[in-house]
C-alpha cells in the first residue's frame, strides 16, 4: 500500500474552441478516431498550416489535417503545443495550443517566445535566465536545472504484461500519480506505474477504479477501464457513492440525493441496515451483472448505478478536445481488487433490519476465489489448531502459517495480493493481504480481531489488533515477514521471527507505526482520539513479546515470564539470546533492557566489592551471562579478565567483558561472559570441597611462595627411599594468583633423580575471600643409567672390585699406549668398592713403563644417592708422555674439561 502521490492533471478545452485564422472565414472543430481537425467553411480540413483564435492561442495541423500536440519543429524552429498533462497544477493553456513564456515540461524548464512560441536557444530570456544549446535553462556554472514536480508532461498509454502503464516522453513510467485524461476520467499509476483498479485507499479515502474490462471497445460501465468510478454504484452486493468531481467515496455521511451511507460507505435504511442486493452492479473481481444497472431505495427512488453520477460517458465527444488520451479502455484484462477491502462490509444489520450478510468484510473477489479461501482456512484448521489451544496458541499458529505460506508482494502487481485470496490461495500478498488473511483464520478459529491502517515506514500501511484475554494487542504480520536485502525472498520463518511486531502496545509500535483508523468486522472505522478508538486500546503486556519469545524457544506459555523473571532467564540461557542474531528484538535484552527491576545489577558507580557480591549471587541463581549496568561511562581498569578468574574462577582466555548496546539511555551496560565450560566456574561449597579434597591434613602443601612449593615436595620425596615408593603427583595449592608456580624447568636444577615436572590440572577457588590456586603435578623420576648419565648398556658402572671390572680398566690403559693420545676414563662406583681397584689400576700402569702416567680425581660436587643406594663418582687421567729418555709431552689432554665433568665426553 502507497501513500498518496501528486496528481498529475491531463485536462483539455471544455467546450466548443472558438476559433479564427486571420484573414479567413469562421470554421469548426471536427473530431474522428481520437484526433482533432479544423473543418474550413468548404467542409476541407485544414492541413499543413497554423491556426489563431480570437484570444490568441496558436495551433498547428499536420499534413494530414491532425491536429499537433507535444513538441513540434518547424523551419529550424522547436514549439511545444499542449498536450493537456500538467504536475500538480491547472493547465493555463487550451489542449494543442503553442505554449509562451518560462515553461517546465518533463522536469526541465525552456522559454517560449510570445506570440509565436518559438523555443529560445543558447541565450538569455528577457528576465536575465539563460538556456544552453538544447534550450534547458542553466545555472551560471552550465548546470541544467531540474524538477519534476510542477509543469507539463509528455507520452502515452501502453500496456503489457497485463498491465497498463502511462509512458512519458522520456520512455519512463508515470508513478505514483493521479492522470487525468481529456474526457475528464482519473486514472491512479501505482508505485511501478500500473494502472490501478477495484478498490483504491489513499489515506483515509478509498476509490473504486474500474475493473471491468471493456468489450469491442465498450465498457459496460460507461467509462474507460481502469477510470475512477463516480456517483452511486453496486460493488459486491452494496451500494456505496462516489463523488463526481474526483471519485471520492463518501462515509458516514449524506449523499447529494438524501441517502445515507455508514461509516463503511456502504448505503443504509433509515434505521442503519446495509441495503444488499449481490445481483446487482459489479464485482470486486471485475464481473459485470448484465442488466443490473438501477437500485431501488424506498425513501429516495432510482439511481443509476452504471454511468456514474451523470458524468460524460467516455471517448473524446464533442465537448472536450483530444480524446486520443483514453484510458485504453479496450484493454480487456481483468484487473484485481487493489484497495483496502471495502469493498464488502461484514457483521449483521443492526436495529433489527431485514438483511441478511452472505459474506464478511476480509471475504472478496468472485465465489470461486472465496469457495478456494475458504478451502484453504478450513485445510489450516485441522493441520494446525489442536483441541485444547488457548486464544494465544491458536495465534501464534496462525502467524506460523502466514510466515511459512505468504511472500511479500515485492512488485504490488500479483492478483489479488491486497485480500486474503492472494495470500492464502496465491500465496503473494502486500501488508493488507497478510491483514486480511490473519483477520480471516483468527475469525474462523474464534478470535477477535480487527483492521488497522495508517502509515508505517514511509507509507500507507495495515496490520491487526487481536483480543486476548479481553485485551488488545497490535500483531503486524506483515512486519514479521519481510525481504531480505530488497530481494524477492521471505529470509525468515516462524523459527527465526523477529519478534518486533507480535502482541506489542500501541506505545511500541507506535515507534514506526502512525495507526489513522481502525475498522471492525462491520468495516466501521473510528480514527485515533474518539472514544470508540480508545476501546481498541492496546496497553496490556500479559501476552506480549517476552512471553511470545518464550514460546518461540521453549514451545511453553508463560504468562509470567516478564520483568526480572525473563531477564533472568535470558540470563541464565545465554545461548538463546537472539541478539545479534536478528538484529535484536522486542523480546531481547538490547531493547528490552538489562537493567533489573530490584536494582541487583545497578550500580551508581562500579566498584570491586559490590559488583563481586553482585557476580557471586548472580551465579548462584544459575546466571550464565551477566550484564552490570551503571553511571560509569568507561570501564573500570581493573574489570579483566584475571579480576575475574579471582573472583569467579575459570580460565583467563574465556572471560569477556564488552559494553553493550541497550534501548534504555539512562545508563550504560556492561556484559561479561564465560566462553569456557560453565562447570569451571564453581559454586561456594564446590570450591570449598575441591580445597579441603586437595589440602593435607596438616596444611603443608598450601604455600604462598615457589620456594614453599619446592621444599614441601622436595620433602615428600625424601620421605619414601626406593623409586617405586616415591610419590607419582603431588598437590601444592597456591594462595592468590599471582604467586609463582612451579614449572618443568624446575626439575633441571632441583632435584636430581626427576626427569620431569608436568603440570596436569588447576582450578581456582574462593574459600572465605581468599582466591587459592589447585595445581596437580605428575612426577617422572630418572632410571640409574639416567640419573648416573650413563649410556644404555654402558659397563663404566662397578658395583664390586671383582675380576671382570679391573679387565674393563686395563683395556683403557692398554688404548692409550697403542694411541700414543691421553684419556680421560669415567668410573661410578657404590662406595666403599673404587679403592681397591684404583690401587690395583695403578700398580698396573707401573709395569707398562715410565712412558704413562695415571692420577685419579674424585667428583665429590654431586651427591648421588638413587633408591637409598650412595654412588661416587672417580675419574682417571691417562696421560701418554713418550719414551722415558726424552720426559717430553707428546700429546696432552685438554685438561679444562677436567673442571666439569657432566661435559665431559665419555670412554666407554
Amino acid at each position: 500500500m502507497k501513500k498518496l502521490g501528486k496528481r498529475i492533471l491531463l485536462s483539455c478545452l471544455s467546450g466548443a474552441m472558438a476559433l479564427g485564422q486571420v484573414g479567413t472565414a469562421f470554421g469548426g472543430w471536427q473530431p474522428e478516431n481520437g484526433a482533432w481537425y479544423w473543418l474550413k467553411e468548404d467542409q476541407t480540413r485544414l492541413a499543413g498550416s497554423w491556426l489563431q483564435d480570437t484570444d490568441g492561442s496558436r495551433y498547428y495541423f499536420e499534413a494530414d489535417g491532425r491536429m499537433a500536440s507535444g513538441w513540434k519543429q518547424l523551419d529550424g524552429n522547436w514549439y511545444f503545443l499542449n498536450t493537456g498533462m500538467t504536475v500538480n497544477g491547472s493547465n493555463a493553456r487550451p489542449y494543442g495550443a503553442a505554449l509562451t513564456g518560462w515553461q517546465w515540461i518533463d522536469g526541465k524548464r525552456y522559454s517560449f517566445q510570445a506570440p509565436e512560441g518559438k523555443m529560445l536557444v543558447s541565450a538569455a530570456a528577457p528576465d536575465g535566465g539563460v538556456v544552453n544549446t538544447d534550450g534547458v535553462w542553466v545555472d551560471p556554472n552550465g548546470n541544467a536545472q531540474t524538477d519534476g514536480s510542477q509543469g507539463y508532461v509528455t507520452g502515452g498509454w501502453q500496456s503489457g504484461n497485463g498491465a497498463w502503464n502511462w509512458i512519458k516522453g522520456d520512455g519512463s513510467r508515470l508513478a505514483g500519480s493521479w492522470l487525468q485524461d481529456a474526457s475528464g476520467y482519473w486514472y491512479y499509476l501505482d508505485g511501478n506505474g500500473n494502472m490501478a483498479l477495484g478498490w483504491l485507499p489513499m489515506g483515509e479515502t478509498w476509490y473504486y477504479m474500474n475493473n471491468v474490462p471493456s468489450v469491442n471497445g465498450v465498457n459496460p460501465l460507461g467509462r474507460p477501464y481502469g477510470a475512477a468510478l463516480t456517483g452511486w454504484q453496486w460493488i459486491d452486493g452494496k451500494c456505496y457513492y462516489f463523488q463526481p468531481s474526483g471519485g471520492q467515496m463518501l462515509a458516514g455521511t449524506t449523499a447529494p440525493d438524501g441517502s445515507a451511507v455508514n461509516a463503511s460507505g456502504q448505503w443504509v435504511d433509515g434505521s442503519g441496515n446495509v441495503q444488499i442486493n449481490e445481483s446487482k452492479g459489479i464485482t470486486s473481481g471485475g464481473t459485470w451483472l448484465e442488466g443490473t444497472t438501477k437500485r431501488t431505495s424506498g425513501s429516495s427512488g432510482s439511481r443509476s448505478s452504471g454511468g456514474g453520477g451523470g458524468s460524460s460517458s467516455g471517448g473524446g465527444g464533442s465537448s472536450s478536445g483530444g480524446g486520443s488520451s483514453s484510458s485504453g479502455g479496450s484493454s480487456s484484462g481483468g484487473g484485481s481488487s487493489s484497495g483496502g477491502g471495502s469493498s464488502s462490509s461484514g457483521g449483521s444489520s443492526s436495529s433489527g433490519g431485514s438483511s441478511t450478510e452472505t459474506k464478511k468484510v476480509y471475504e472478496d473477489g468472485t465465489p470461486e476465489q472465496r469457495k478456494a479461501v475458504k478451502d484453504v482456512v478450513a485445510a489450516f484448521k485441522e493441520e494446525y489448531i489442536k483441541e485444547g489451544m488457548s486464544d494465544f496458541e491458536k495465534e501464534m499458529e496462525i502467524i506460523r502459517y502466514l510466515v511459512e505460506n505468504v511472500d511479500y508482494d515485492l512488485s504490488l502487481e500479483a492478483e489479488m495480493s491486497h485480500d486474503s485470496y492472494g495470500a492464502l490461495v496465491n500465496g503473494e500478498a502486500v501488508c493488507a493481504g497478510y491483514t486480511f488473511a490473519f483477520w480471516q483464520l483468527a475469525d474462523a478459529c474464534g478470535l477477535e480481531v480487527v483492521y488497522e491502517s495508517g502509515d508505517a515506514w514511509g507509507g500507507a500501511h495495515a496490520w491487526n489488533k487481536i483480543k486476548l484475554d479481553g485485551k488488545w494487542y497490535n500483531v503486524d504480520v506483515t512486519g514479521e515477514d519481510p525481504l531480505v536485502n530488497e530481494s524477492t525472498e521471505n529470509g525468515y520463518g516462524f523459527d527465526r521471527l523477529r519478534n518486533y511486531y507480535i502482541n506489542v502496545t500501541d506505545e511500541v509500535i507506535e515507534r514506526d507505526h502512525k495507526p489513522e483508523m481502525v475498522r471492525d468486522m462491520a468495516w466501521t472505522g473510528y480514527k485515533p482520539g474518539t472514544e470508540k478508538y480508545k476501546e481498541y486500546a492496546a496497553t496490556a503486556e500479559k501476552y506480549g513479546p517476552t512471553v511470545v519469545e518464550y514460546y518461540l524457544l521453549t514451545g511453553k506459555v508463560d504468562t509470567s515470564m516478564s520483568g526480572d523473571k525473563w531477564r533472568k532467564y535470558l540470563m541464565s540461557h545465554p545461548d538463546q539470546i537472539r541478539d545479534g542474531v536478528l538484529d535484536g528484538s522486542n523480546a531481547s535484552l538490547s531493547i528490552y533492557g538489562q537493567r533489573m527491576d530490584d536494582g541487583s545489577n545497578y550500580f551508581e558507580a562500579l566498584e570491586e566489592t559490590a559488583v563481586t557480591a553482585y557476580l557471586r549471587k548472580a551465579f548462584e541463581e544459575g546466571i550464565q551471562r551477566f550484564y552490570l549496568t551503571t553511571q560509569t561511562k568507561e570501564k573500570p581498569e581493573w574489570l579483566t579478565a584475571e579480576w575475574l578468574v579471582k573472583q569467579m574462577g575459570g580460565t583467563l582466555e574465556n572471560w569477556v567483558t564488552n559494553r553493550a548496546e541497550s534501548y534504555d539511555g539512562d545508563y550504560w551496560a556492561y556484559e561479561i561472559t564465560y566462553d569456557g565450560e560453565i562447570s569451571d566456574l564453581k559454586t561456594t561449597e564446590e570450591m570449598r570441597k575441591l580445597f579441603e579434597e586437595a589440602r593435607t591434613d596438616d596444611g603443608k602443601n598450601v604455600v604462598k611462595a615457589k620456594a614453599e612449593a619446592k621444599e614441601y615436595v622436595t620433602e615428600a620425596l625424601e620421605a619414601k627411599r626406593l623409586m617405586k615408593d616415591k610419590p607419582k603427583t603431588v598437590t601444592v595449592i597456591y594462595e592468590g594468583m599471582e604467586t609463582e608456580r612451579l614449572n618443568d624447568e624446575d626439575s633441571r636444577d632441583w632435584i636430581d633423580y626427576i626427569k620431569k615436572v608436568e603440570e596436569t590440572s588447576m582450578d581456582t577457588v574462593i574459600v572465605d575471600g581468599t582466591v587459592y590456586v589447585i595445581c596437580r603435578y605428575t612426577l617422572t623420576y630418572k632410571t640409574l643409567e639416567e640419573y648416573l648419565d650413563l649410556e644404555k648398556g654402558a659397563s663404566n658402572l662397578f658395583e664390586t672390585s671383582g675380576t671382570e671390572d679391573l679387565e674393563y680398566l686395563k683395556k683403557k690403559i692398554d688404548a692409550v699406549i697403542e694411541s700414543e693420545e691421553s684419556d680421560v676414563v669415567y668410573v661410578y662406583y657404590k662406595k666403599g668398592v673404587g679403592e681397591a681397584l684404583t690401587s690395583e689400576l695403578k700398580d698396573y700402569v707401573e709395569s707398562k713403563g715410565m712412558d704413562i702416567g695415571i692420577s685419579l680425581v674424585r667428583q665429590d660436587e654431586r651427591e648421588l644417592s638413587y633408591e637409598g643406594v650412595e654412588y661416587e663418582s672417580i675419574f682417571y687421567l691417562v696421560e701418554y708422555y713418550g719414551p722415558a729418555e726424552t720426559k717430553s709431552l707428546k700429546k696432552s689432554i685438554n685438561r679444562d674439561v677436567l673442571a666439569t665433568p657432566s661435559n665431559a665426553q665419555y670412554s666407554q
